[in-house]
């Protein structure tokens, strides 16, 4: 229990082992609907219990990117603000989380970390099929663009309207 109180520090590499940890908590005490919700609201005691927990367990760099002055003094803001950073679905994000995965490196004397590596980095991914289609779509793209780059391209000039009132007015 006392392991649950404390979900270990927030950084980039352990967000989905920190937020499962996080929500399990926040369910306990009862505010996790009231959080997620938009119409939800925590009294002064339970937002002050919140913030704590929150900032207390992030490291500095997280913190300077997430808690601003117009968050820093609700902690239902600060969970939404944690949950877009980390989670987000935009394509940038959404590419340096695949691309983290691919990297992986492998040593052989850490196969129990290689292990938890792996299984960290597909829970980030939180695939979905409209991810999978826009990687192959993008993957797709880029073989087509590599094809091309190495291909010759046939050009040809155009004659816009101007040049065709010339040619009327050679032939009277």
């Amino acid at each position: 229990m006392n392991h649950l109180r404390r979900p270990g520090w927030r950084k980039q590499e352990n967000y989905a082992i920190w937020k499962d940890k996080m929500t399990v908590l926040l369910q306990l005490w009862g505010v996790l609907n009231r959080l997620n919700s938009p119409n939800g609201v925590l009294n002064n005691n339970k937002n002050a219990e919140m913030k704590l927990l929150i900032i207390a367990k992030m490291d500095s760099v997280t913190h300077n990117n997430v808690v601003t002055a117009s968050n820093q003094d609700s902690a239902k803001l600060l969970w939404l603000v944690i949950k877009e950073r980390f989670t987000s679905s935009q394509a940038s994000n959404r590419a340096r989380i695949f691309n983290e995965f691919l990297y992986l490196n492998f040593k052989e004397d850490a196969v129990n970390n290689f292990i938890t590596n792996v299984q960290v980095a597909i829970k980030k991914l939180e695939l979905t099929t409209n991810f999978v289609c826009n990687h192959l779509t993008q993957f797709k793209n880029e073989a087509r663009a590599e094809l091309k780059e190495s291909s010759a391209t046939d050009a040809s000039l155009f004659e816009g309207r101007q040049g065709k009132q010339n040619s009327k007015k050679k032939n009277n």
